[in-house]
């Protein structure tokens, strides 16, 4: 449930690319948790990356004729206050057969708690029943497995990524739709 915070959930534009960098780049470094050292959370991200790289991440390319998504491209939707200021986002590759792979989803550490990463995680999960996907996935870190739970994915195995030398182990949820 969010708090005193008069929020919406829109689709990504250009603009947001800048913010959507500092979201992510914040939510990893106040990660505190054991099983991510100062060392993991520099190789997870050590500064902001650029507005083109999160640009071109996050743009999507529709087809026209049937308005669903082209293979090998990415939908986002950020989550803003009132004045427009980007607390969080999530990110979902859409090109996997009826499928949707969540890459991102953060919340700015001040607005962690607040329901924010439900609300984007429920905006994704709409537009995927509405484009007709049968299921929804994810690799869930240590911190994100619960959120992921909550909301109906389970738990299929553990998951391995590498990120300038250092392994993260994490979790590959999915959810049918």
């Amino acid at each position: 449930m969010l708090i005193g915070i008069t929020m919406q959930i829109v689709r990504y534009q250009p603009h947001h690319a800048k913010a959507i960098s500092q979201v992510f780049h914040q939510a990893v470094q106040a990660i505190e948790h054991p099983r991510y050292s100062k060392a993991k959370l520099n190789a997870w991200s050590c500064s902001p990356r650029s507005a083109k790289y999160w640009h071109l991440r996050s743009k999507a390319y529709m087809n026209k004729s049937n308005h669903k998504p082209h293979k090998h491209c990415g939908i986002t939707w950020v989550a803003q206050t009132h004045n427009q200021q980007v607390v969080g986002f999530i990110n979902m590759a859409v090109g996997f057969h009826q499928a949707g792979y969540i890459n991102h989803l953060y919340v700015l550490p001040e607005y962690a708690g607040q329901g924010i990463a439900s609300q984007l995680l429920y905006q994704a999960q709409q537009w995927a029943e509405t484009i007709g996907y049968a299921k929804l996935s994810a690799d869930a870190s240590y911190l994100s497995k619960a959120l992921f739970e909550k909301h109906g994915f389970n738990s299929l195995h553990t998951s391995f990524q590498r990120k300038q030398n250092c392994t993260f182990n994490g979790f590959f949820v999915e959810k049918g739709l």
